[in-house]
C-alpha cells in the first residue's frame, strides 16, 4: 500500500519479538469480497484507515493487511515496528484481516496468513506465537468468525503428517530433538514436574545439556540440577529469572519480560 503521507516509525528488533497478533476492524460492511465489492476499492478503504490513525498521531499500526482474495497489502511490514497492541508492540508483529463484522475469512487469505507467519519464524529464528488481540488486550477482537478459524487451526503451519526419518522418537540423550522446537503448545514447566506433557522435559533437559554445556541429567525430572540449568539460560538471555519455563510473564502465563520456552527452540534450531 502507498499511502501519503508515507508509514514511518521506529524499527521493529527482531530480537525481541515471539509473537504475531491477529486483528479485525470490527466494521459489519467493508470490502471483503461480498457482492458488488471489488478489489478496486481496497486502496481508498485502507488509505481512509490511516488517516484514521494519523487523526491520533501516528501512521498506519498495522505490519499486514489480508484482504478476501489472498492479498497482501504492506502496513509497517517486516521493518517498522507495530502500533496495534498496546503494551505488546516492541514483542510482536500485527496484521489485520479484513471481514464483515463476526464474518470468517476465506482460504486464501488463510494461506496468505499462514505464510506471513512462517517468514516471521525465519526471520525471528524460532515459532513465534500466534494469538488474536483479544488474548493480549482488554478487547473483543477479534469477532466470533475469525475466533473459531483460529480455533480450528486454520491459521497454523502445515505440519508433516509424519516426521522424516529419525525424528519420531528423538534420541535425548544424544541431542536429538525431532520436531519439538516448532511445538507451540508446550506447556508451562517449573521445578518438582515430573513427566509432563509426555517428553518436553527431556526435550528441555536435552537442550539444557548439549547447546549450553550444563550438566544436566536427562531424566524427564525438573528438579533442582534442571532448574538452575534453566536459571542460568534466562540469566544469559536477559528475561526474568525464575527458573520457570514459560511463554510470556514472570510466572510463565502472564504477559511481561519472560519467553523462555522460545529461547529454548532458538538454542535447539542453532
Amino acid at each position: 500500500m502507498p499511502p501519503t503521507p508515507a508509514i514511518d516509525g521506529p524499527p521493529i528488533d527482531w530480537g525481541q519479538i515471539d509473537t504475531i497478533v491477529g486483528h479485525y476492524t470490527a466494521a459489519l460492511d467493508l470490502p471483503d469480497g461480498d457482492p458488488g465489492e471489488h478489489a478496486d476499492q481496497l486502496d481508498d478503504f485502507l488509505r481512509g484507515i490511516n488517516k484514521h490513525y494519523l487523526a491520533k498521531g501516528y501512521s498506519f499500526a498495522y505490519n499486514f493487511i489480508f484482504d478476501w482474495l489472498g492479498g497482501v497489502w504492506e502496513g509497517r511490514g517486516f521493518d517498522i515496528k507495530n502500533a496495534a497492541n498496546k503494551g505488546w508492540n516492541t514483542r510482536s508483529v500485527s496484521y489485520l484481516v479484513l471481514v464483515d463484522g463476526q464474518d470468517g475469512t476465506t482460504p486464501e487469505a488463510a494461506a496468505a496468513i499462514r505464510a506471513m507467519r512462517a517468514e516471521c519464524n525465519r526471520r525471528r529464528g524460532f515459532a513465534l506465537n500466534l494469538r488474536n488481540h483479544s488474548q493480549v488486550g482488554s478487547t473483543r477482537c477479534w469477532g466470533d468468525g475469525l475466533r473459531a478459524q483460529q480455533a480450528a487451526g486454520l491459521f497454523e503451519l502445515d505440519q508433516p503428517t509424519k516426521p522424516p526419518p529419525g525424528v519420531d522418537k528423538p534420541d535425548y540423550a544424544n541431542g536429538e530433538f525431532g520436531l519439538q522446537p516448532y511445538d507451540t503448545g508446550k506447556p508451562v514447566l517449573r521445578r518438582g514436574d515430573r513427566n509432563v506433557g509426555g517428553d518436553k522435559i527431556l526435550y528441555l533437559q536435552s537442550v539444557l545439556k548439549h547447546k549450553t554445556g550444563q550438566t544436566v541429567v536427562i531424566d524427564n525430572d525438573f528438579g533442582p540440577q534442571t532448574e538452575k540449568a534453566v536459571k542460568n539460560v534466562q540469566a544469559w538471555n536477559n528475561v526474568t529469572v525464575d527458573g520457570i519455563v514459560g511463554w510470556d510473564g514472570g510466572n510463565g502465563t502472564k504477559p511481561g519480560k519472560q519467553a523462555t520456552w522460545p529461547i529454548i527452540d532458538k538454542l535447539a534450531l542453532m
